[in-house]
């Protein structure tokens, strides 16, 4: 059964057993005025694409059913969606079905109806049992998801908006997972890239990418960070703002700390002060990790130095006015050893590294600060090759 652009009215229970599934598409409206329950059980299917919910009551999902929802999904009032059982949720940009085509939400935006009530309502999804939550190129806005049993949280290049997830069980995310003042509580397995502004209260297994090297990240992750070798940490300076990542108890110390800097920031005399990266004390430093930090080339650039500090491991970048300076593309990399081998007697270590060409002012300017526990540091330069007169 497919229901197009109609209004679709019930009080009780709208009960469906049937694993050919009912399709409500194309705007149409599902309206009750007492409470009152959609119930899909068994093997059974539900499919909502563009799909207006005037409902008082919820949505149930029992047994091995799946409810899948694609393009826009409008509540009237707050929607309830309790999953039980092997049931699932999917969230999918693309419908199923090749004779139904999902377009893009901005143009969808134009086939509203003119009579549609705000639907601006949060959606809530309660998962229980062995339940699953998938969702796939998706934009999940004001959807609070919570899983306090043994169901599954699975994330494929998704933007969340003003939304809460909570999870009992790990959360994997892939592709890129992009927070837009969303929180997120438990353990994240991460195969992709999570980045923009928010919170996570948990552990994260990054295998991937935490951050952004081309937009600006505001994350405090309250818990630890557990790195591969292969991971890394990404942020971006731009002239007026910066990234800045925190995590609240302890780092691993592994993969690259990568830090990409606009051309176009400017310092001034006294400098610039961007701070990157904190760690709680429960930190082993830089442990085996590298840092990264990448100019525009093609652009003129500062003076810079980099700050770790003895509390914990506190990353800053401090960038200063220097019109005749112009940096190529760089690659620093920082190993701090972790056994006691040398004693330094001074609060921390300077390396000023400075290339010049002849009949020319370019110079670039490195300077380390460490504390008093480093003995090991390697810094290696690749300079692309300065045209000259």
């Amino acid at each position: 059964m497919i229901a197009r652009r109609s209004t679709v009215s019930f009080n009780g229970t709208l009960h469906t057993i049937s694993p050919k599934g009912i399709s409500f598409v194309d705007f149409c409206q599902i309206d009750s005025a007492t409470n009152s329950n959609i119930v899909a059980s068994f093997n059974s299917s539900l499919y909502f694409e563009n799909t207006i919910f005037n409902m008082k009551g919820s949505v149930v999902v029992r047994d091995f059913a799946k409810v899948i929802f694609s393009g826009l999904i409008l509540p009237v009032r707050r929607l309830t969606i309790k999953l039980y059982d092997h049931s699932t949720i999917h969230y999918r940009f693309k419908s199923p079905w090749d004779s139904m085509p999902s377009k893009l939400a901005a143009d969808l935006n134009d086939g509203i109806p003119s009579d549609t009530p705000a639907a601006n309502e949060p959606i809530s999804f309660e998962l229980n049992g062995n339940s699953n939550f998938q969702v796939e190129g998706h934009t999940l806005k004001d959807v609070s998801i919570v899983n306090t049993a043994n169901g599954s949280i699975t994330m494929k290049s998704v933007e969340l908006v003003n939304s809460t997830i909570s999870s009992t069980t790990p959360i994997k995310t892939s592709n890129n997972v992009h927070l837009n003042g969303a929180s997120i509580v438990g353990h994240i397995n991460n195969d992709g890239s999570l980045s923009g502004v928010g919170q996570i209260s948990g552990t994260v297994s990054n295998n991937g990418n935490i951050g952004s090297v081309s937009q600006v990240t505001k994350l405090t992750i309250n818990g630890k960070v557990m790195s591969s070798p292969d991971s890394t940490i990404n942020m971006v300076i731009n002239p007026d703002e910066a990234s800045h990542i925190t995590i609240t108890d302890s780092w691993d110390a592994q993969g690259t700390i990568q830090v990409r800097v606009n051309g176009n920031v400017t310092g001034d005399a006294e400098g610039k002060e961007f701070t990157l990266f904190s760690v709680g004390q429960n930190s082993p430093g830089l442990g085996s990790a590298k840092v990264s930090v990448v100019f525009d080339s093609d652009k003129p650039s500062n003076r810079y130095t980099i700050h770790q500090s003895s509390d914990g491991l506190q990353l800053s970048m401090r960038v200063y006015q220097n019109d005749q300076v112009m940096m190529s593309p760089m690659y620093l990399g920082i190993a701090i050893a972790g056994a006691s081998v040398l004693v330094l007697s001074i609060a921390g270590v300077s390396i000023y590294l400075i290339k010049r060409r002849r009949n020319r002012a370019v110079s670039s300017d490195i300077v380390l600060v460490v504390p008093p526990s480093a003995v090991a540091i390697n810094v290696v330069e690749e300079v692309s090759s300065v045209n000259t007169p």
